[in-house]
């Protein structure tokens, strides 16, 4: 991730994780054609200018501005150091009553959304309606979610999160349900 490279000592930068496993965006992101490509950069863009730096639309950077989304990024332990860690499978943020984060909601609409396309059992095909309505919709509206919090930051607040302990030591937990990083 290009805030990793950006900050190599900062304990909180490091123990970024992804909401949406970023295999599943990558996989998807090679499903989509040309034009669907540039229709993502259209859209998501200006929503996430963290993320899209630049207007290419190659399979390339499109699959690196997704894996980089700032509204897809929580903190956590050090990666090396998680033990929960949920693999391929999103890892979603809950609030104290149980219930889903407004964020991590959407997130889930657009993972359920590539996860149906990826996995159906026929070969994918994708229109832009669907696109528009089931993958991109959904991206803007955590980003947006996330935007109300993060002001214009990358949303790396420490005192948002709900770990505890020293996430450089690898030291940090997570207690039962999570709380968001919005």
């Amino acid at each position: 991730m290009k805030e990793k490279a950006l900050a190599p000592n900062d304990p909180f930068v490091q123990a970024l994780h992804h909401i949406v496993p970023k295999s599943m965006l990558a996989t998807f992101a090679g499903h989509l054609t040309p034009d669907q490509r540039t229709l993502v950069v259209q859209l998501v863009g200006p929503h996430a200018d963290k993320a899209f730096t630049t207007t290419n639309d190659s399979l390339a950077a499109v699959t690196k501005a997704l894996q980089n989304l700032p509204a897809n990024l929580v903190l956590g332990p050090d990666p090396a150091k998680r033990t929960d860690d949920p693999g391929a499978q999103p890892d979603y943020n809950y609030a104290d009553d149980g219930s889903i984060t407004p964020r991590s909601e959407y997130l889930e609409m657009a993972y359920e959304f590539m996860n149906r396309k990826i996995n159906g059992g026929t070969p994918v095909t994708i229109t832009d309606a669907e696109l528009t309505e089931e993958f991109v919709r959904p991206l803007i509206d955590a980003c947006q979610e996330h935007d109300k919090f993060a002001a214009g930051r990358v949303g790396l607040d420490p005192n948002r999160t709900a770990w505890s302990g020293d996430p450089a030591q690898g030291q940090a937990r997570r207690p039962a349900p999570l709380e968001p990083l919005l």
